[in-house]
């Protein structure tokens, strides 16, 4: 009983925090919280879970906020030895990170080494495909993607597999003329799996209701597997590449 009373304190605390702007802090108590409480009910450990993760988005964006844009140089600061000896933990930090700051050529070169490392597609399809459309205007588009697969696959089904998510992705990101684009090329494939004519027919079907109703292109699609929770360390290299910008800034 004694745990519950402390564990509900400490999450209190912790929402005082967030209230107050100081993220850091109640980042700490939350996980505290999660620590000390290993019987917690699902809906309130998800609750907690689901507020580490934003609280943990939202320091990446602060720190990204104190300059207007990175430069190369710092680009490679926040990724400086990651290398081969990268965890995937770190390489999806990384891309996630750069994705939100809309370093989108950089994104998408890391979450190509995470499906070269073994990472399924799936779990980041999302924004792979709203980096290529916002990379690549809608003529552009195939050519990119047809070189990123054959990069990335060897066996033709997976690629075409691939192609077809990043097109289904595309559309529900708004990014519609690029969807369609994608959408025409898959089509004129021979042999497609039957699964797959079924989610390509679907999808055709999806783009020509989405032409009859006004849109907002370039709308960010999901991440496909919900709110990414962005490694500490990525955190603390943005924030030592914006200290740089802002220490040469002051010479």
């Amino acid at each position: 009983m004694l745990g519950k009373i402390t564990g509900a304190l400490i999450r209190k605390e912790a929402d005082a925090y967030r209230a107050q702007g100081l993220h850091e802090e109640a980042l700490a108590l939350f996980k505290k919280s999660l620590n000390s409480e290993p019987q917690l009910p699902p809906d309130i450990k998800n609750a907690i879970e689901q507020q580490i993760q934003q609280l943990e988005s939202e320091l990446v964006c602060a720190a990204v906020d104190e300059c207007e844009q990175l430069s190369d140089e710092q680009i490679a600061i926040i990724r400086q030895g990651w290398c081969d000896n990268a965890s995937v933990d770190d390489l999806a930090g990384s891309a996630h990170a750069l994705y939100a700051m809309g370093r989108y050529g950089n994104a998408l070169e890391e979450f190509s080494i995470l499906i070269r490392r073994g990472c399924s597609p799936h779990h980041i399809i999302g924004a792979m495909a709203s980096c290529l459309a916002h990379l690549n205007r809608p003529f552009e588009l195939v050519e990119a993607v047809d070189r990123l697969a054959a990069g990335l696959f060897q066996d033709s089904k997976n690629s075409f597999a691939f192609k077809l998510a990043l097109a289904e992705e595309m559309i529900k990101g708004r990014f519609v003329e690029h969807s369609m684009e994608l959408s025409r090329f898959l089509a004129r494939h021979s042999g497609i799996p039957g699964a797959y004519r079924i989610r390509l027919e679907a999808l055709n079907k999806n783009l020509k209701s989405s032409f009859r109703k006004p849109h907002s292109p370039g709308q960010k699609p999901a991440v496909a597997g919900g709110a990414v929770a962005v490694s500490p360390s990525v955190i603390q290299r943005i924030r030592a590449a914006v200290g740089k910008r802002s220490s040469k800034r002051g010479q």
